[in-house]
């Protein structure tokens, strides 16, 4: 028993399933282009093939809405490649996925013609193009392939009546895959695109944060200190450098061994990151040393703001990997000269005056040294 749609109803139904493609397709460029993933630019255009496919069959123009079938088929099948580059099993096989597309779409001008074998054509080589695809990632990339084989499937019933002829009775039928297609791909693309941009995400991440304290790499200090330069010479804005040292490290290492000293490291790096304020940058520079940049801070203001802090941090309670010793900090701060020096040159002198402080068993364990004296490195040591 078949339910009998009216023209009014069947019309409403085309809309609405052309609309949702609609949203897909833009949904797919936009967060394609915020993300930089060309698959979900591929998609989208797969997806303006299909609407312009279904509004010419709409139109009652078979071959003209077949070559676009044909160019979603195309589409499809070059997004596949783009989704599974990192597949080591397709890689060699990358370059005969792309000339399986651009036939389908050679095959297009064919359906111009004759529109359902161009199709049935066009199936077979995208069923192959395909199937090789997907079966190859399964094992690899799940569980976003499951939503690629599910598109495929619809897109493939899809593609199947309009070469066997049956989506002239009843387009809807065609209408109904594409947008299922639409949705399960875009889906697909999606999860794919999460789990490829939280590993790109990791891997900038280690390349520009130590990773077992949290803090900055050198190397992003270095271009902070150059722009903190540019901001002094034009608006006069203040900026310290702070150079920390955890104390008394060679003691831990001969009471408790170096591997239990280097947690209490760790853990100090910890204490100094937690105690920075949100625009402050902090970076592991040494063994146990720790580079400290506050811009907007001058040195009296960073001596009685982050230097105390940071202190205090190691002071307030003990370490969790050492439950008898708190971490103990030395830090000397300076004016950040405006010239050009590269940041081993001003950590030089600093370290020189956290050195001899450590030797002397100084009290004050905050130190601030007059830029002047940053000139010669040695010698010109004065208390602060």
């Amino acid at each position: 028993m078949s339910i009998a749609l009216s023209p009014e109803f069947q019309a409403m139904l085309l809309g609405g399933l052309v609309g949702v493609m609609g949203v897909l397709a833009l949904l797919s460029l936009l967060v394609g282009s915020a993300y930089g993933e060309r698959s979900l630019h591929v998609h989208c255009a797969a997806i303006a093939a299909g609407i312009v496919a279904l509004v010419l069959w709409r139109l009652g123009m078979p071959g003209p809405s077949a070559a676009g079938l044909l160019a979603v088929l195309a589409l499809s099948t070059q997004n596949l490649r783009e989704l599974t580059q990192h597949v080591g099993a397709l890689r060699a096989a990358g370059r005969w996925i792309s000339l399986t597309a651009l036939a389908m779409g050679l095959l297009a001008l064919a359906a111009l013609w004759q529109p359902q074998l161009a199709v049935l054509a066009g199936l077979l080589a995208w069923g192959g193009a395909a199937g090789f695809v997907l079966v190859r990632a399964y094992g690899q990339s799940t569980p976003w392939v499951v939503w690629a084989m599910a598109g495929g499937l619809a897109l493939f019933a899809g593609a199947l009546a309009v070469a066997l002829g049956q989506a002239d009775a009843q387009g809807l039928a065609l209408a109904g895959a594409l947008c299922v297609w639409s949705l399960a791909q875009y889906l697909a693309s999606v999860w794919r695109s999460r789990i490829f941009g939280e590993r790109r995400t990791r891997a900038q991440a280690e390349r520009l944060l130590d990773p077992l304290t949290g803090l900055s790499r050198p190397a992003v200090l270095e271009q902070r200190l150059h722009l903190a330069r540019l901001l002094m010479r034009r608006f006069h804005h203040p900026t310290s450098l702070l150079l920390v040292q955890v104390d008394q490290v060679e003691r831990l290492v001969a009471l408790k061994g170096a591997e239990l000293a280097e947690a209490a490291v760790l853990e100090a790096g910890t204490r100094v990151r937690d105690a920075l304020g949100q625009g402050d940058l902090g970076a592991r520079v040494g063994p146990h040393r720790f580079a400290v940049l506050s811009e907007g801070t001058d040195t009296a203001q960073a001596a009685l703001d982050i230097a105390a802090r940071v202190v205090a941090a190691g002071l307030r309670q003990p370490l969790n990997s050492l439950p008898d010793v708190y971490a103990q900090f030395r830090i000397v701060l300076c004016e950040l000269p405006q010239d050009e020096l590269p940041l081993q040159a001003l950590l030089g002198p600093l370290g020189e005056r956290l050195q001899a402080d450590a030797q002397r068993q100084r009290e004050r364990r905050i130190r601030v040294v007059p830029v002047e004296e940053l000139a010669p490195p040695s010698s010109q040591s004065r208390e602060g």
